[in-house]
């Protein structure tokens, strides 16, 4: 029978967690001694401490007529398990590091976000239309153009690490060059930046104003100013914005694009984000698909835009185009307009050239303050279709609606219309001379009016 004594505990479980606590401590301490590596080779040891310490406890401790204990219990399989993980986690974390001897995976969770350290390259003399290249993994660059033919660098290195102190090093560590680039021009990158963790290179670049820039980042900024010359920008992660220089090639992953003022042609590539690009002597072309807005104003040349849902091509855009996930709206447009889309409405204003509109499941508006000089088609599956038109305009007009209305503002003996249940249509003329109409939806209403110019 007990003696009414408490069952002794097994020992078992306190030395696994001091082994588990020192296993640590030498490893935090003293990495070089390999212990992950130790336990790997040494580790049926393990078993026979674990049966030694069963056997003095079933020894030493059991009293007569106390119950036979459990050889091993539930508790003590967890902590061996855990013990066992852990050995072959810190064994994975040193075989890293042998291969990467610089990394400090325990950069990923400090607070500390790294010391900056700002290293000024030597000053070069070089051709005002230098092309010059600048590439970093991680880091802003910024770009600067000046009336000097010189090539300045200012380069900021931020590496995250534990302690303050490691970070300088570890920052100081990198180094930043400028050498001979291709055709003649020059290439600004860093080095040593592979192995470090959280490492940055921000780049604050003064080039002349002639000079052709190639900016590369995958995770920044880019912001470039004033070079006459041609400007290319990647990013993957990060915005763009250019303004003041002359033809512009963007690409973007995941971030924002904003030009202005630029003497050439202006292509950008996506996905991204937000796009705002306006007072472009040439042409604007976009490609990919962009889930914030599209603000489009004043491009000289042709616009053309296309994404998985639309395509988009526009002559002479003197007004603004606003494109976001459910309408498009362009206003003065001096040349022809061609949309094609979906599931987004539709509304143009001021239009003076032709215009074709190709939309499904949205609505269709076209407002025009002069009378139309060149053809006007619409076809829309499933929405409403609205055009406007000065009551002085001249045209013939072919509408059609299937399961919908057809209202007119034009009286005239010229114009046929007629009505059944499942379809309505509209043809004729009105005036003598006129451009062609053709108007065709489904499930929507075709309204003919007169706008208030």
């Amino acid at each position: 029978m007990s003696n009414g004594q408490g069952q002794r505990q097994s020992v078992f479980g306190g030395l696994v967690l001091i082994l588990i606590g020192v296993l640590f401590l030498l490893h935090r301490f003293r990495p070089e001694l390999g212990i992950a590596h130790f336990f790997r080779l040494y580790w049926p040891l393990l078993l026979i401490v674990w049966g030694i310490a069963k056997l003095i406890e079933n020894f030493a401790y059991r009293n007569p007529g106390d119950p036979r204990r459990p050889v091993i219990t539930g508790g003590e399989i967890a902590l061996l398990l855990l013990l066992v993980f852990l050995a072959l986690g810190l064994d994975s974390y040193d075989k890293v590091r042998a291969r990467f001897p610089e990394l400090d995976l325990g950069d990923i969770w400090t607070n500390n976000k790294g010391v900056p350290v700002a290293e000024d390259l030597p000053v070069q003399k070089i051709p005002p239309n230098s092309t010059i290249s600048i590439d970093t993994d991680q880091g802003d660059i910024t770009i600067f153009a000046e009336d000097t033919a010189e090539l300045r660098v200012v380069a900021t290195k931020t590496v995250t690490a534990l302690s303050d102190q490691e970070s300088r090093k570890r920052a100081e560590d990198i180094t930043v060059a400028i050498s001979p680039g291709a055709n003649g021009g020059y290439e600004v990158r860093p080095s040593g930046t592979s192995g470090r963790g959280h490492a940055r290179v921000d780049f604050e670049v003064h080039v002349p104003a002639k000079a052709t820039i190639i900016a590369k980042t995958e995770k920044g900024d880019i912001n470039v100013g004033g070079v006459s010359g041609t400007v290319t920008a990647a990013t993957q992660n990060g915005d763009v914005e250019v303004h003041d220089t002359g033809a512009v090639t963007i690409a973007v992953q995941n971030g924002d694009v904003r030009v202005t003022h630029v003497t050439g042609d202006v292509n950008v590539k996506g996905p991204g984000n937000d796009v705002n690009v306006s007072d472009v002597s040439g042409d604007a072309t976009f490609d990919g698909d962009f889930y914030g807005s599209v603000q489009l104003e004043k491009i000289a040349q042709t616009t053309r835009f296309t994404s998985s849902r639309t395509t988009l091509t526009i002559l002479n855009l003197r007004g603004h185009l606003d494109l976001d996930s459910g309408a498009l709206a362009v206003s003065d447009v001096r040349g022809s307009i061609r949309v094609a889309t979906r599931d987004r409405d539709v509304n143009l204003e001021n239009t003076a050239g032709r215009i074709e509109i190709s939309d499904a499941h949205g609505d269709v508006s076209v407002d025009l303050n002069q009378p139309p000089k060149d053809e006007i088609n619409i076809a829309n599956d499933t929405g409403g279709v609205e055009v406007a038109l000065p009551a002085t305009s001249t045209f013939e007009i072919s509408a059609s609606s299937r399961s919908g209305d057809i209202q007119s503002d034009f009286g005239s003996s010229g114009l046929n219309q007629q009505s059944s249940e499942d379809s309505s249509t509209l043809n004729g003329k009105v005036g003598t001379r006129g451009p062609k109409i053709t108007i065709t939806t489904s499930y929507g209403t075709i309204k003919l009016s007169k706008s208030e110019s």
